[in-house]
């Protein structure tokens, strides 16, 4: 049964072990595999390449992904870049809360005691957030910048010399996308998640060596170049492709205790079993293919290598890539400053109705925003801290309570209103009251 049934198993163990040594065998990598060596410390870098150079020889990419990863690179960099920026930025902000948090308390002159011990958390956390931030402008000093030299390109450019795909020609393409069109209509893999990329008309296409490509079928474009590839040649049997990608137009994914990936969709399994000829087809994320080459070429990964790649995955992953949120996040982090020093501002205050304006006028902000859940979190953990602060427990649960509904309710000006009723209740409170 296994002989007419093959798209619906996965290789072997020993098919494996024997794969991964044959010369026969052809490890392809995506795009997202050169790129995130970039979210990598050196040591973890320098152990991903120790096993790139152990395969070098049967190593090979599409045109497209040579293509993406040069055009995507210095974005990439960036965005490592603007990571430190924030992680210091945030230590700061931890400083400064640290030292204003108890201005209002007037602790010197109510509690002497409290007074030393207000001094000395002070100088513990901004020692602590110090010796962090050190360290992190030490990691990125580490990290290559936009005007440096690349170390990472250097060494690819080494390993790929002689190994990268033909350059398609105009007709190819269009012939990919006239296909593409129709295939994504049906739900046919690689690519038709991506289907949402032609929706950006200033970034639906981009033009390389005077051909022009559509974004939305580059897995498209990358699966045919491996195909084609392989009808070419002869010799190969065994295909390895290792991608980060894990979305579904690519992977089986059953859902059971959370999402499993069982291998390849079977579909593409089909396509390039009957195109090709080959006897396996793998595929592997980064976590995986480390942990194989582990087992079947009998190289030593150190633990703290194989643990960060399963660490940046997962993280990368789970948060539907980092890099990405990122670049398409108005300014989240700016934005939700607004929100947090109008807070803040409470503590010290008495003015309610006139402080909150501020905080008003930041959460309005966020009316057309299509995902608050998490956003919302980080005001109500705000919030909630003045349950029991001025005797004021029963007036702020009325918007405690509208805030916690937030989440599930999609009428946002009503929620807006009721938050501004809750705020002239307590605005109407006499000073005894205060």
């Amino acid at each position: 049964m296994k002989e007419k049934f093959k798209v619906f198993y996965e290789p072997s163990e020993q098919d494996l072990s024997e794969a991964w040594s044959n010369s026969e065998t052809i490890f392809i990598f995506d795009t997202n595999i050169l790129l995130n060596l970039y979210h990598y410390s050196q040591e973890t870098q320098d152990e991903f390449f120790k096993i790139l150079n152990l395969i070098e020889d049967k190593v090979w990419i599409p045109f497209h992904v040579a293509l993406e990863y040069q055009r995507r690179r210095l974005d990439v960099i960036k965005n490592e870049k603007y990571l430190f920026d924030d992680i210091e930025n945030k230590l700061k902000d931890i400083k400064t809360l640290a030292n204003n948090s108890f201005s209002g308390f007037k602790l010197k002159v109510r509690n002497s005691d409290l007074f030393e011990m207000e001094e000395d958390f002070k100088k513990e956390v901004c020692s602590l957030a110090d010796k962090f931030i050190a360290e992190v402008n030490k990691a990125d000093k580490a990290q290559p910048s936009v005007r440096t030299h690349d170390e990472i390109r250097a060494k690819l450019d080494d390993l790929l010399e002689g190994k990268i795909g033909e350059e398609p020609e105009q007709t190819w393409v269009t012939e990919v996308a006239v296909e593409g069109d129709t295939r994504y209509k049906n739900e046919v893999p690689p690519g038709y998640k991506d289907a949402s990329k032609g929706n950006e008309d200033s970034k639906a296409v981009f033009i390389y060596n005077d051909i022009e490509y559509q974004r939305k079928f580059g897995d498209l474009i990358i699966w045919k170049q491996i195909l084609e590839h392989l009808e070419k040649l002869d010799s190969i049997k065994n295909v390895i492709f290792i991608t980060d990608d894990i979305k579904e137009d690519w992977w089986e994914i059953v859902k059971c205790d959370g999402s499993k990936f069982i291998g390849a969709r079977t579909e593409l399994k089909k396509e390039i079993y009957k195109k090709t000829g080959i006897n396996i087809f793998k595929m592997y994320n980064s976590k995986d293919f480390v942990a194989a080459a582990t087992s079947y070429c009998g190289i030593l990964i150190n633990d703290k290598a194989i643990e960060e790649t399963k660490d940046a995955f997962d993280s990368l992953n789970t948060s539907s890539n980092v890099v990405e949120k990122y670049q398409s996040n108005n300014d989240l982090a700016a934005n939700w400053e607004d929100i947090l020093s109008a807070v803040e501002k409470y503590q010290a205050d008495n003015d309610l109705a006139t402080k909150w304006q501020g905080a008003l006028s930041a959460v309005e902000k966020y009316q057309a925003d299509n995902d608050l859940a998490t956003k919302w979190q980080g005001a109500l953990s705000a919030v909630e801290k003045y349950q029991s602060n001025n005797n004021l427990a029963a007036n702020w649960q009325g918007v405690l309570d509208i805030m916690a509904k937030y989440n599930k309710d999609a009428n946002k000006a009503d929620i807006i209103n009721k938050i501004r009723n809750n705020i002239s209740n307590i605005d109407d409170l006499d000073d005894d009251q205060l």
